[in-house]
């Protein structure tokens, strides 16, 4: 059988070893060293253990958090983007249904499509569920124009109030007399350039190139209404012309 040669250096190791002093176990590894390695022992065995449970827990974590950003997608974000009330108006088959129900109330009330014609319809005016439907009607030898405020209950429209008033009449304005305080009338001078209304700014919209309308829903009733002027003057306007 043959012998393995020993490596030199081996040998050469082995030597230093054995010439170096004994230790002193007294002063080296007395007690205090002894808990001192200890604790590290045991300082870095949690840091490992916690390190490990880090990783076996963290796809578990990012998973659920995956799953919650999913859920939160599919019932808010989507419902969102598709609502009806974010296409505005230019979603016919919503204004379809809004002008069913409209055309279904007034018949109830006696006054059919004949009598009426829509020229104007806004959605999302002050909340996100809620219209405005601006119509005339012509129930004497003057022209009417009126306005219904419109709020949607879960999947339902409910009519919640109409103001309306004549062109070329001595009323100036109307006001509902409940919440919501509606506020509208007509515009027949053109050097009216804006309407406040409780020191907010009314909207106006047009009917004819002559003949305008403003409205405005506001806190309270009784509010003061004026007309600023194109030449910057500005004048307090009473409900009925004297």
């Amino acid at each position: 059988m043959m012998r393995n040669k020993k490596d030199p250096e081996i040998d050469r190791l082995e030597e230093e070893i054995k010439s170096m002093p004994e230790p002193d176990y007294e002063k080296h590894f007395n007690h205090e060293i002894q808990e001192k390695i200890h604790r590290n022992l045991m300082n870095n065995t949690k840091v490992q253990k916690k390190r490990m449970i880090y990783r076996n827990v963290q796809p578990v974590i990012l998973g659920m958090a995956g799953i919650a950003a999913l859920w939160l997608f599919i019932t808010i974000v989507i419902p969102i983007n598709n609502s009806p009330f974010n296409n505005g108006i230019s979603d016919s088959a919503f204004q379809d249904e809004l002008e069913a129900f409209f055309e279904s109330s007034m018949e109830e009330m006696g006054r059919p499509s004949e009598s009426y014609s829509i020229f104007h319809q806004e959605l999302n005016v002050w909340d996100k569920q809620d219209a405005l439907v601006f119509f005339t009607e012509k129930r004497t030898k003057d022209l009417e124009v009126h306005m219904v405020y419109f709020q949607k209950e879960r999947d339902s429209w409910k009519w919640v109030g109409e103001i309306g008033t004549t062109w070329n009449s001595k009323i100036n304005w109307t006001m509902a007399e409940k919440v919501p305080y509606l506020y509208s009338g007509p515009l027949n001078d053109e050097s009216v350039s804006e309407v406040i209304v409780a020191g907010k700014q009314a909207k106006i919209i047009e009917y004819t190139d002559q003949l305008r309308f403003w409205y405005i829903k506001v806190d309270k009733q009784f509010a003061t209404v004026s007309y600023r002027f194109k030449n910057g003057d500005e004048a307090v306007v009473e409900r009925i012309e004297q």
